[in-house]
Parts: structure tokens; C-alpha cells; sequence
């Protein structure tokens, strides 16, 4: 919902726009095709904006803005993660020196 404020052209949307957006896009990112449903997801979106009356070029840039942020998201977020867990389970691997 956040992202409809960071254009003129969607801030207008309400929180029932912004669900509607989300499960369409929810269905594009299923759908079996390679590159991770990149292609049906931002078809999907941009026909979702449509309906509420934003111009393609501007669903366009939408589709392209939420989609690339939130995999930068799950890249930073994913490695930040495996560098803890990596930290984390190293210290247990440690063995003790027999004696």
C-alpha cells in the first residue's frame, strides 16, 4: 500500500486498490514460466492497475518499481541472514580440543 504514495497517479488509491494489486501480483509470481513469473507478474499488475483507471506507462514503472525493490529486498535481507546463520553455526562446529 506504502508504494501508491511514491507516484502522483496512484496516491489516490485506497487500501482496497492496493489488496486487489497484491493478489493479482500474488498470482503472477505462481505462475509456472521462467524467470520467477517476472514477465506474467508485471503483465498482471499493469491489467490490475487498469482497471482503477492508471495509465499503462504508469502501471508500467509501478509494476517495475515494487518488483525490483522487493527483490533487492530479499537479496539484502537474505544475505544479511545467511552471514548470521553462518556466524551462528560456526561457533557450535567448534570442537573442543580431547585431552
Amino acid at each position: 500500500y506504502l508504494w501508491f504514495f511514491s507516484m502522483k497517479e496512484t496516491s489516490h488509491l485506497g487500501l482496497k486498490a492496493a489488496l486487489f494489486v497484491w493478489a493479482i501480483g500474488n498470482i503472477g509470481r505462481m505462475v509456472p514460466v521462467q524467470g520467477g513469473g517476472a514477465g506474467a507478474y508485471h503483465y498482471l499488475v499493469i491489467q490490475a492497475f487498469l482497471i482503477f483507471g492508471v495509465s499503462a506507462s504508469v502501471a508500467g514503472a509501478m509494476a517495475l518499481m515494487i518488483h525490483g525493490l522487493q527483490t533487492l529486498i530479499y537479496v539484502l535481507g537474505g544475505s544479511v541472514c545467511l552471514g548470521a546463520y553462518m556466524l551462528l553455526t560456526a561457533k557450535e562446529n567448534k570442537q573442543e580440543p580431547n585431552e
